[in-house]
C-alpha cells in the first residue's frame, strides 16, 4: 500500500497542542496524526478510543524491555526526569 501525503492546517494553538501530545506519548506529530485519522476512518468516531489502545500496548512493550534490562532502575529515573516537562501543563516548554 502507498503512503500519500497529506497537508492539514491547524491553528497555532492546536499545532502546539498537538506537538505537546506527540512528545509525551514518544510519537512524531505526523504520526499522531495519521493514527487519529486511520481510527476515524477505521469507524471509531472519536479517534480516542483506538489511539488509547495503541498508548497502552506501547506503554505496556516499553515497560517490558525496561524491566529486562539490567539498568532498568537508572533508565526509569532518566525517563522520569526527560518526560516530567510534558507531563506537567503548566510547564514553560508546552
Amino acid at each position: 500500500m502507498a503512503r500519500l501525503p497529506l497537508t492539514v492546517y491547524l491553528a497555532r494553538a492546536e499545532l502546539a497542542r498537538l506537538e505537546a501530545r506527540a512528545r509525551a506519548v514518544g510519537l512524531a506529530r505526523s504520526a499522531l496524526a495519521g493514527s487519529a485519522i486511520k481510527a476515524l476512518l477505521d469507524g471509531n468516531e472519536s479517534g480516542e478510543t483506538a489511539l488509547a489502545e495503541q498508548l497502552h500496548f506501547l506503554r505496556v512493550a516499553t515497560e517490558e524491555l525496561i524491566a529486562a534490562h539490567p539498568q532498568s532502575a537508572a533508565i526509569r529515573t532518566r525517563l522520569a526526569a526527560r518526560l516530567a516537562p510534558y507531563l506537567h501543563p503548566d510547564c514553560e516548554r508546552n
